[in-house]
């Protein structure tokens, strides 16, 4: 995947990216938000890498646009570290999803008891990110998850042994 700032008719090479066949790109998303104590929106660009396979895995990489046409990287903070309150039975078993909408940049992900299906999580958490400049950092702003949800759900009940589905009978 490559990257290309244009200027009238003339293309140039921003950043290009290889794959090694075992994991590929999304869409590039580019996207505008206000950084806190601003009062310009900022235009951004995501990238997203997807690793194959059930897990959903993925990583993220942010870019601020900049007036000239260049790309300034951008800190993101990890989702699911910034969610406060999931409780301890609940763990994380597959990748975040990211969205952005209506300059909003948000995210989700499912929470899984001991025994729940791979499939099937008994819960789930999200949030929205903010965009702050860096302190002491003129340019440079960072990602920090500025709301979060957690949804724990309810246990399941393990079916009872009498029960034909369960039994063979």
């Amino acid at each position: 995947m490559a990257i290309y700032s244009q200027s009238g008719k003339k293309f140039r090479l921003l950043m290009e990216y290889e794959s090694d066949n075992t994991w590929n790109y999304s869409d590039p998303v580019v996207f505008r938000m206000l950084p806190e104590g601003e009062s310009v929106r900022r235009a951004f660009l995501q990238i997203q890498t997807n690793v194959p396979g059930t897990g959903n895995d993925n990583e993220q990489e942010f870019y601020e646009i900049t007036r000239d046409g260049k790309l300034s990287e951008v800190e993101f903070d990890n989702a699911v570290k910034g969610v406060e309150g999931i409780p301890e039975e609940l763990g994380v078993m597959k990748g975040v999803e990211y969205r952005v909408a209506d300059d909003t940049l948000s995210f989700s992900f499912g929470l899984w008891r001991e025994g729940d299906g791979n499939c099937c999580p008994t819960g789930g958490a999200g949030g929205e990110y903010s965009v702050k400049p860096i302190p002491g950092n003129p340019g440079k702003y960072r990602f920090s998850v500025s709301s979060s949800y957690v949804s724990p759900g309810e246990p399941s009940e393990a079916p009872e042994a009498s029960d034909p589905a369960v039994s063979g009978e």
